[in-house]
């Protein structure tokens, strides 16, 4: 079934500024996360592939930035699709300042938890460290009507500046001259 709907939304700030607001959005039914004979793997890389093309294209995220955000965005996703329950919606927005937010709702009551101490031959339960490690924050959050939504953020480094040559002082006068 792939992505229902995968879209693209451009909304144009209240005040001018130099870049809109970009959101990429998916939801998926139960059905559609059913019809996938391959566990959910088929979704994972089609939506991880549209994060990467949104990321890298049309925001502009370093390499390195983007593999964090991937990373991140593939944790959660997998976490809702193993442990939540459909409906799962997905949201991925690059505000002004650059910081890349992810949330992925799902109907499921039960909270994520992070395992500290996995053992090292352990092929599971890495997810949320690897969160931990790679998102400047993240957080869970109950909703109203059921369910939850977890988030998490990414801010790319702040660019660097130039190196500029500071112009030697002028050399004092002499009282003489």
């Amino acid at each position: 079934m792939g992505l229902v709907p995968a879209t693209i939304k451009r909304r144009e700030p209240a005040a001018p500024c130099a870049e809109p607001v970009r959101v990429l959005a998916f939801e998926w039914a139960t059905a559609d996360l059913a019809a996938d004979s391959n566990g959910g793997l088929d979704i994972l890389a089609e939506a991880r592939s549209a994060v990467r093309v949104v990321a890298r294209g049309l925001w502009r995220l370093s390499p390195d930035t983007t593999n964090d955000v991937i990373q991140v965005f593939s944790e959660l996703l997998a976490n809702a699709m193993q442990h939540g329950e459909p409906p799962i919606s997905v949201r991925v927005d690059q505000g002004f300042t650059g910081a890349v937010t992810i949330s992925i709702a799902d109907a499921g009551d039960a909270l994520p938890e992070i395992c500290r101490d996995v053992p090292e031959y352990a092929e599971r339960l890495r997810g949320l460290v690897v969160v931990d490690a790679l998102a400047q924050a993240w957080d869970v959050h109950l909703r109203a009507t059921g369910g939850k939504i977890v988030t998490a953020v990414v801010v790319p480094p702040l660019p660097r500046r130039k190196a500029t040559t500071a112009a030697a002082p002028p050399a004092p006068r002499s009282a003489l001259a």
